[in-house]
């Protein structure tokens, strides 16, 4: 930018920075692989199903996010990074399923029905009307995204940018783990949906692209590919019983999904993408859903596009759930294809899988509460006993911010406040800490080392006299007098009670813990 005359250089974000980015692909060629990525997966399943090009193409993205979907909890609970070669290897396995499942879903496909499908000429001009479209909205986005590899204006472009990012650093995608991330205070089990999320770690990794700027590509991905093919099947599907124009009808519905309302969303930073994305899928997946009842051999197909949408956001489910009533109280209760209640059990057969899905995932989110994290909280309490022999405040519950206090750390080792801390964290779990056991504390330590950042301010919790924060530990460069060498950095952040510590003694206290940090044999002297 330009002050006054003089040209000054952005400063470069540093490593880890969600704005950092270490790929040069432009937002022409970035939109393309990010819908490969979103398309590619989902449509290669649907062609296993013996789906038509066309349709696979067009719920390919819905179950692409189911696909994420089902990988992404367990592996979250069984300790499984989440990453390009994990994300492969679940395809493979749900393809294989698939493939597995095709002889015994053949009893159930009608391939008269199917012989009525889109034909190659309705299939082009639909198509052509869908291109036409994702052109529009590219255009816009072209146009209106200038600074598209910066961080977006908007406060919740930057907040699902720090989620990709905290996936990228943790390899941890499951919804369950969003809680670590997003509260703070109780790292509670959060079902945040993190589908969309996922997807673009994907991308991020397979491209080198920074969180932002992958969210963005991904973002402008779905908008250009969702929106045309939402309105070209909603369309098809309304129109094609009641007119033989109903191709042309559809392609142009299509083209005019460019003046839809929610795309100055790709204008304005690209915000709320994933409410955006699951409406997006909502259609597709709502016509897939519908399909079942003539076309049996599709429930499993339709299982999968219904977890995606939920996945990615609440908000798509209801909208298909809406439509799905909608068109049972206008047309299916009045025109049944197998009969009233042969139809209600087919679209049973699909809702209720996908509605127990967080049922099915359960074992693995309680699996999840009983891995408690202590690592280098323990290395510190440790270290701020031998400094000043104080009482240490364990902060550890799912169900709630409860205070275990660990008492007499000064006459202890790291074996006895590890023991003690776990002991106290299964109880906290549990419910049935003493009003004993959480009073009697002077100190506290809060550790945001799971969540990211450089530093925050700790408030102290009166009556107590201190808070010890720590920040996620990184490497940096530190001169030596002759040349920057690698240095593993882990910032602290105390805050004191002036009426009771004075600045020199605290200052003395952080250098003494840090020197007991810096050799971890003196901690466990």
């Amino acid at each position: 930018m330009t002050v006054a005359g003089a040209r000054i250089r952005p400063r470069r974000p540093e490593p880890g920075h969600p704005a950092r980015n270490n790929s040069r692909v432009g937002l022409w060629w970035g939109t393309l692989i990010a819908l490969f990525l979103l398309i590619a997966p989902g449509a290669i399943i649907a062609r296993i199903t013996q789906l038509t090009w066309p349709i696979a193409i067009a719920v390919g993205p819905a179950l692409t996010y189911g696909v994420v979907a089902l990988a992404i909890i367990p592996f979250g609970a069984i300790g499984i990074p989440w990453n390009g070669w994990t994300a492969l290897a679940t395809l493979a396995v749900v393809c294989v399923v698939m493939i597995g499942a095709q002889p015994l879903l053949a009893r159930y496909r009608d391939s008269d029905a199917e012989a009525r499908g889109i034909d190659r000429r309705q299939a082009l001009t639909v198509a052509a009307g869908v291109l036409l479209g994702a052109l529009l909205i590219m255009w816009a986005a072209y146009r209106g995204v200038v600074h598209w590899q910066s961080i977006p204006s908007t406060w919740d472009a930057v907040w699902h940018a720090n989620t990709v990012r905290f996936i990228l650093d943790t390899g941890q995608a499951s919804s369950t783990h969003m809680g670590e991330l997003r509260n703070v205070e109780t790292h509670q089990p959060l079902y945040y949906p993190s589908v969309f999320h996922a997807l673009t770690a994907v991308y991020c990794q397979l491209t080198g692209a920074a969180p932002t700027t992958g969210y963005t590509l991904s973002s402008v991905a779905a908008a250009v590919w969702l929106f045309p093919t939402s309105a070209a099947m909603l369309t098809w599907q309304l129109l094609r019983p009641r007119t033989t124009h109903a191709a042309g009808v559809a392609a142009t519905a299509a083209a005019l999904s460019a003046s839809f309302t929610s795309v100055p969303y790709v204008e304005f930073g690209t915000a709320a993408m994933p409410n955006l994305a699951a409406y997006g899928v909502a259609i597709p997946t709502f016509v897939l859903v519908i399909s079942t009842l003539r076309h049996r051999d599709r429930i499993p197909l339709a299982v999968l596009a219904l977890v995606g949408v939920f996945s990615v956001h609440l908000s798509g489910g209801f909208i298909v759930i809406l439509f799905a009533g909608a068109w049972w109280l206008l047309e299916a209760c009045w025109h049944p294809v197998r009969g009233r209640m042969a139809d209600v059990l087919t679209l049973a057969a699909v809702g209720v899988p996908a509605g127990l899905k967080e049922r099915i995932f359960e074992p693995f989110a309680r699996l999840d509460e009983r891995s408690p994290g202590v690592g280098l909280g323990l290395a510190v309490a440790k270290g701020f006993a031998e400094a000043m022999g104080g009482t240490i405040v364990a902060v550890d519950t799912p169900g709630g911010l409860v205070v275990a206090v660990v008492k007499d750390v000064d006459q202890k080792g790291v074996i006895d406040l590890s023991r003690e801390l776990g002991a106290l964290s299964e109880k906290a779990r549990a419910g049935k800490l003493a009003p004993a056991e959480m009073q009697g504390a002077t100190f506290t330590i809060s550790s945001l080392g799971g969540i990211g950042g450089t530093a925050f301010t700790p408030i102290v919790n009166a009556p107590e006299v201190a808070i010890l924060g720590v920040v996620r530990s990184k490497m940096a460069p530190v001169w030596d007098g002759t040349a920057f060498q690698p240095r593993l950095m882990l910032p602290l952040c105390l805050s004191y009670d002036h009426r009771v510590i004075d600045g020199a003694g605290a200052a003395r206290f952080m250098r003494h813990l840090a020197g007991l940090l810096e050799d971890m044999r003196r901690i466990l002297l």
